[in-house]
């Protein structure tokens, strides 16, 4: 599912796959954005959250506590046209 990702960016993603239902279709078309702004508009229709530690991506389901926020990766652009299996 974000194999896209991985080979545009210096990062790596981990999760379940069960957990956060890889199995769904998403499409996403974007140009010179910030890796964190794909990832917010990529997960947040799909009540997933991420946590930046280092060069991972850490994938997870969004708690259900209210101020819950994103991490963020500054810096790192990405410029794409994928559609996730």
């Amino acid at each position: 599912m974000f194999t896209a990702l991985e080979k545009l960016t210096e990062v790596k993603f981990v999760y379940s796959p069960e957990l956060i239902g890889a199995s769904r279709q998403v499409s996403i078309d974007v140009q010179d954005k910030e890796l964190q702004k794909v990832l917010s508009e990529l997960l947040a229709p799909l009540d997933l959250r991420f946590e930046m530690v280092n060069n991972y991506v850490i994938l997870s389901r969004k708690k259900r506590v209210a101020g819950a926020a994103a991490g963020g990766y500054a810096g790192c652009t990405a410029g794409f046209r994928y559609q996730f299996d």
